[in-house]
């Protein structure tokens, strides 16, 4: 990932978790001023009003958050159970991975603090050993990038502003860039772009949990058409995660503006 693109899901996810907080920091401070009498007959007020308005928008992208975490809740115990049935392999050249039963060809990278590289015993069995590798420095490169942590911050800006179909398309395409710095690293590595191929082709349509980042998680078909030419297609643009963090700063701006310019008290 780009130290841009990194900036601005950074920003963007302390927006979400910011933006109700400080304007609440406006609502306590003129409650705090109003006094105890003052809250019912100041709701006739329009700039009250706004105010109130400004914290309840600030609360919108909060609330798929709740289910999302969940279903990450349940995939970390799935992971549990998979680490304790998994068995530690090293490859040829020294890198750590863990082997558990599934007969797909499945590789993927899980683990926020401490993440793990897991493969499946069918991408042993399926692949030849230079695929194998390639998909395993694939997953490296997730591993050293921290990529998974990266991965859970953009599920949580796409479940937050699901209906808003210009950032769905911005975080996909940061998403998209965690995947292409992974087959960069592993060609770098001395994966060849055949066999690279090979393996995203025999992965492709494997599950692979939602906490984790794996070898197929998104933009398949467009890092295949890179491989095979390559060519990476240009860097979309991530102007919609620019508006977001700006729209996002705006709100407890605007809420503690209504207390400087005098239109609530304080």
């Amino acid at each position: 990932m780009r130290w841009s693109s990194r900036l601005l899901v950074l920003l963007a996810v302390a927006g979400v978790i910011g933006a109700p907080l400080l304007t609440l920091h406006a609502i306590a401070t003129h409650l705090a001023g109003a006094g105890e009498n003052g809250l019912p007959h100041e709701l006739r007020d329009a700039a009250v009003i706004a105010l109130f308005m400004f914290f309840g928008a600030s609360l919108v992208p909060l609330a798929h958050l709740p289910r999302l975490g969940l279903a990450w809740a349940r995939q970390a115990n799935v992971l549990r159970t998979l680490r304790r049935e998994s068995e530690p392999r090293t490859t040829g050249d020294g890198i750590a991975f863990w082997l558990f039963a599934s007969p797909g060809v499945q590789f993927f990278t899980a683990g926020v603090v401490r993440p793990r590289i897991y493969a499946s015993v069918g991408s042993l069995e399926r692949l030849e050993p230079s695929a194998f590798r390639a998909a395993i420095l694939h997953e490296r490169e997730h591993q050293r990038g921290h990529h998974v942590g990266w991965r859970l911050a953009l599920a949580a800006l796409e479940a937050a502003f699901w209906p808003v179909a210009p950032i769905r398309r911005a975080v996909a395409a940061v998403a998209l860039e965690c995947e292409f710095a992974a087959d960069r690293a592993a060609l770098a590595a001395g994966a060849e772009r055949r066999h690279l191929f090979e393996a995203v082709v025999a992965a492709a349509g494997s599950s692979s949990p939602s906490v984790s980042a794996s070898l197929t998680g998104t933009g398949t078909l467009q890092r295949l058409e890179a491989l095979a030419s390559s060519t990476e297609p240009g860097n979309p643009s991530k102007l919609p995660l620019v508006w977001l963090v700006a729209g996002l700063a705006a709100l407890p701006l605007a809420a503690h503006g209504l207390l400087w310019f005098g239109l609530v008290c304080l």
